[in-house]
């Protein structure tokens, strides 16, 4: 349920960003991809090429990294990139405990 409202919360600041410029520089900054657009795969030169950045609007933008309004949208992405983790490592562990190896019981156990 939370991962849920987590992700939720993410694409609606996402949505809330006042310029599209800023939605495509965050996604491409922390390559996060989507239906349309796999900015985890575009270089700089591409993603300023695609979406018409020039070095200064660049130069802006990584400025804008250290606005509370960026900063707000980086932490609900690490929340569910953590919860992703942690669903990931937990999976691990109960597949290892689940064949008998003694570490893994004991981790998952506690």
């Amino acid at each position: 349920m939370k991962k849920k409202h987590g992700r939720n919360k993410f694409r609606r600041l996402l949505n809330d960003l006042g310029t599209p410029k800023k939605y495509y520089y965050f996604c491409w900054k922390n390559k996060i991809d989507n239906f349309k657009m796999k900015y985890s795969e575009m270089t700089k030169e591409d993603f300023m090429k695609k979406f018409k950045f020039s070095s200064k609007s660049m130069a802006i933008f990584k400025q804008w990294e250290g606005s509370q309004e960026y900063q707000k949208i980086y932490r609900a992405l690490l929340e569910i990139k953590s919860d992703e983790d942690l669903i990931n490592i937990y999976n691990v562990v109960r597949d290892k405990a689940l064949t008998g190896e003694d570490k893994a019981v004991k981790t998952f156990i506690s």
